[in-house]
C-alpha cells in the first residue's frame, strides 16, 4: 500500500492530467497564480548556486544521506508550481512507501534540475550546511534569508491563488467571484 500521495504511476498522472486541466480551464484568470510561481522561481534562481555549493562541500562525505532516509514527496503546492510554470513534470513520484530511497537519487546525486525537486530538498539545510550558511557574510545572510522568505510568500500566494480560483472561496471560505 503506498504511503504517498500520488505515489502510484496512475494517481501520479491522474493528478497532473487534472492540474494541466484546470490551468488550461481557467486560461488567464490563473495568471496569478503563474506571476506568482514566476516570482518564486526568480528568488530560487538566485538562490540555487549557494545551495548547490553547500550540497558539493557537504553531501559527497555525508554518512547520512537525506535522499535515503528523509520522508520526502511533492506535495500539492509543488505540482502547482510546476504547472504554473508549465514544467514538464517528472515522470513518477519521490518514491511509493516510506522505506524507498528517492527513485531520482544517482551516484552523483539528484539526476532532477534543481526546479524541479520538491521544494523541500531545495529547501532543506542540514546541520553541516547551516554551519555553512553561518560562515556567509551577514548582509549576505540577511539578504538570502530576506529572499527565502519571498519564495516561501510565493510559493504560498501561489497556492492560496489557486485555491481561490478552482473552488471559488478565499482562505475563510467566504465565496470569491471567478471570471472564466
Amino acid at each position: 500500500m503506498p504511503s504517498f500521495f500520488w505515489a502510484t504511476e496512475r494517481e501520479w498522472r491522474q493528478a497532473h492530467e487534472t492540474l494541466a486541466y484546470l490551468f488550461d480551464r481557467y486560461g488567464p484568470v490563473a495568471d496569478p497564480v503563474r506571476l506568482f510561481a514566476g516570482q518564486a522561481r526568480q528568488g530560487l534562481e538566485v538562490l540555487f548556486p549557494m545551495f548547490d555549493r553547500f550540497a558539493e562541500a557537504v553531501c559527497p562525505d555525508c554518512d547520512s544521506i537525506c535522499c535515503l532516509k528523509a520522508r520526502v514527496d511533492y506535495n500539492f503546492t509543488d505540482l502547482v508550481f510546476m504547472h504554473a510554470l508549465g514544467l514538464t513534470p517528472p515522470p513518477r513520484q519521490i518514491r511509493e512507501r516510506e522505506d524507498q530511497p528517492c527513485r531520482y537519487l544517482s551516484p552523483a546525486g539528484c539526476t532532477l534540475p534543481r526546479i524541479l525537486r520538491p521544494f523541500v530538498c531545495t529547501w532543506y539545510f542540514c546541520a553541516p550546511m547551516l554551519e555553512l550558511y553561518r560562515r556567509l557574510p551577514p548582509r549576505t545572510q540577511r539578504m538570502r534569508s530576506a529572499l527565502m522568505r519571498e519564495v516561501q510568500r510565493n510559493r504560498n500566494d501561489m497556492e492560496a491563488e489557486f485555491m481561490r480560483i478552482v473552488t471559488g472561496r478565499d482562505i475563510q471560505g467566504l465565496p470569491y467571484e471567478v471570471e472564466a
